[in-house]
């Protein structure tokens, strides 16, 4: 059988994760990583993606490019509306530029659409209305309604949450990494203050338990509006969801599962989104 390959590049803030699979799903290359430089000029932003593409497409070939981004990004032009992180490339259409060194098709995704598309699989299909949340340097929300991704105008997410008043502030000030740090007052990670708090530091558990409940409170419109049955979390500060989980569920009163595949489910989300729609048409 001559399955099908594609390329995914999951472009984080720091790394550039990717690997390549089969239409039948199966990965053919191991889940590798480089700098994304996402802080560096246009040239070695690009840099990277031509590395990754030219390697890969040398060593194990591949039929298209499927990128995740967060946003704001214009998913269907594939041109860049960040400023707070890979601002070299803001107004620059990548799909133009990959022009000057691959003939490959290239599509994009919303970063946190493409983890709830490759977390919706197996048992969680039984729920037909779910919200993936992810969760690191900043807050994003994606929406399965009726067993099918939403998209908002551009191909992005179609409810954005980060910026919702809270508190003194918005959302993300309360939910994500730096929410996390700042709330506890000391200058280290949300790691270590994960660490701490699994090492018994009740100011610790009590930092994560209010993000919780922050959490919970953020999404009940959410909840409310799509009738949503399921939350699955994601992101960085998911990897310590006991410490928070059960008070996300109390507050909004919701089932909430961790995410199955932390490394790899925005990876697999692109090539759902490519095998069941984009590559009909390729």
């Amino acid at each position: 059988m001559n399955c099908k390959k594609i390329l995914c590049i999951d472009a984080g803030g720091t790394f550039f994760k990717y690997g390549v699979y089969r239409q039948d799903g199966e990965r053919v290359t191991d889940v590798m990583q480089v700098p994304s430089r996402s802080d560096g000029s246009k040239e070695e932003i690009l840099a990277s993606y031509r590395r990754i593409i030219l390697d890969v497409e040398e060593q194990v070939g591949f039929d298209a490019i499927g990128i995740s981004t967060p946003g704001p990004f214009d998913y269907a032009t594939g041109t860049s509306g960040m400023k707070h992180k890979y601002a070299a490339i803001y107004g620059v259409s990548l799909k133009e530029e990959f022009g000057a060194f691959t003939s490959k098709p290239v599509f994009f995704v919303s970063d946190t659409n493409a983890f709830l598309l490759g977390e919706y699989t197996g048992e969680v299909c039984k729920y037909q209305n779910v919200l993936g949340v992810t969760i690191g340097t900043g807050l994003g929300l994606s929406v399965i309604y009726g067993g099918a991704l939403l998209k908002g105008p551009t191909g992005g997410v179609a409810e954005v949450i980060y910026n919702l008043p809270y508190g003194d502030g918005i959302a993300e000030d309360a939910v994500s990494a730096r929410g996390i740090v700042a709330t506890y007052g000391k200058e280290i990670s949300a790691k270590e203050v994960a660490m701490a708090a699994f090492d018994g530091d009740r100011t610790a558990r009590e930092v994560y338990c209010r993000m919780g409940v922050a959490l919970g409170t953020v999404l009940k419109e959410s909840i409310k509006k799509y009738h949503a049955e399921l939350i699955l979390i994601g992101g960085q500060v998911a990897k310590s969801i006991e410490l928070f989980g059960d008070a996300v569920e109390k507050t909004a009163n919701i089932k909430v599962l961790p995410a199955r595949s932390f490394e790899e489910a925005a990876l697999r989300g692109i090539s759902n989104e490519y095998f069941n729609y984009y590559g009909k048409s390729v």
